[in-house]
């Protein structure tokens, strides 16, 4: 009979280890001739340490398996021929695993940096808008207090603004109400002076009957200076009160309440107001000219019984306090004259000796409360008599 081989089964251990002897080099040849054609990839050096430092537990567990008991030889011959890419399989996955690994800590780190930029942001557009806040509350408590001021000004320009129309609304009445007076009593005049039989006594109580303080007209001729002159007790009543006594800031003509009121005083001072609007003796101020005085060269006074002729002498800026209103100056008149004369802002030919009697018209319109405009003028007629104007050199 024929004798059956002795078969002697090899251990799966003894079988992989001759494979990987008698393979190994070739497989090597193959993966170094991959890596030639393929390009490498860079690894950093902290992966390269994780290689060199960290095995993976797969390939532990890989070379552990290795060793196989004999008792699994039967499953080993039933089941595939063990994967010869273990080696190159086990290198892919240590790097895999490290490139995820430091993408993951570089994703964290880029996190945590954008979380923390996003948090300072936000703490810094937190602190822009308190700031904002605070500056805002601040201006607007600026402006609240500015707004409040500005309304305080306004109101008091407005009041103000109020309180200036209200006067001039009062001026404008009593103005009108002093030129309507005015009117009337110069019609009154004309009427009565025109009428046949009418003489200068009777239009003297005429006037006496609307003001029992008449005492004469004074008229210079081609001007609008033809009103009453009256006398009160003080040189402030008339300032503002008409002939018929009613309230106005045009006041009357007055006499000075220290003269005699026929004339008789060396000096006689009248006192009137210089209007913005013209009226009573605004028109003075035309003897700044020599002109207007050649035009204008004589005034006229209407008494109860005479007609009085007077030339104009000089017109002059005087002080308030200087002494151009005494009643006499006896012998000193003539100093007097010329001092008023040199002063003049006009030249004349008026003769003025130590016998003569003058007439001193004073009113404001100088642009100085201090001064006052003075209009001199002599008499030609003292006795009241008629006499040719034209004979007077000017």
């Amino acid at each position: 009979m024929r004798e059956k081989k002795r078969v002697v089964v090899k251990s799966a251990g003894t079988y992989y280890e001759s494979f990987v002897k008698n393979a190994g080099p070739f497989f090597n040849t193959v993966k170094d001739r991959l890596a030639d054609i393929v390009p490498k990839r860079k690894i950093s050096k902290r992966t390269a340490v994780q290689k060199e430092t960290k095995t993976p537990e797969k390939a532990v567990n890989a070379v552990n398996k290795t060793k196989t008991p004999e008792k699994t030889v039967k499953i080993i011959r039933k089941t595939t021929a063990p994967k010869i890419s273990l080696p190159v399989k086990t290198e892919k996955t240590v790097r895999d695993s490290a490139v995820r690994n430091r993408l993951s800590k570089e994703r964290n780190r880029d996190v945590s940096v954008a979380k923390r930029r996003t948090e300072s942001d936000n703490k810094r557009s937190e602190t822009k808008v308190r700031s904002a806040r605070k500056k805002v509350s601040v201006r607007t408590g600026k402006d609240s207090k500015r707004s409040k001021t500005y309304d305080m000004l306004i109101a008091l320009c407005a009041t103000i603004m109020a309180i200036c129309a209200i006067y001039i609304i009062i001026d404008n009445v009593n103005r009108s109400r002093g030129s309507g007076d005015i009117k009337t009593v110069q019609q009154f005049k004309t009427q009565t002076l025109q009428s046949p039989g009418e003489s200068l006594s009777s239009f003297y109580d005429s006037m006496k009957g609307i003001n029992e303080d008449y005492v004469f007209w004074l008229t210079i001729p081609d001007t609008d200076i033809d009103l009453p002159v009256v006398q009160g007790n003080d040189n402030s009543y008339y300032l503002t009160k008409t002939i018929y006594r009613t309230k106005s800031n045009t006041g009357t003509l007055f006499l000075d309440c220290n003269n005699a009121n026929d004339l008789s005083d060396q000096n006689t001072v009248i006192y009137g107001h210089t209007l913005y609007g013209g009226g009573m003796l605004s028109s003075l101020k035309g003897y700044k000219k020599q002109s207007f005085y050649e035009s204008h060269p004589f005034i006229i006074l209407t008494t109860s019984d005479h007609v009085y002729y007077y030339q104009v002498v000089s017109c002059s800026f005087v002080s308030a306090y200087a002494d151009y209103r005494s009643r006499s100056y006896g012998s000193g008149i003539v100093d007097f004259i010329a001092q008023m004369r040199a002063d003049s802002f006009i030249r004349t030919k008026a003769r003025v000796d130590a016998g003569s009697h003058i007439i001193t018209l004073s009113t404001c319109g100088t642009g100085d409360k201090q001064k006052r405009t003075a209009v001199i003028a002599v008499l030609l007629n003292p006795n009241g008599e008629e006499i040719d104007l034209s004979q007077f050199e000017l």
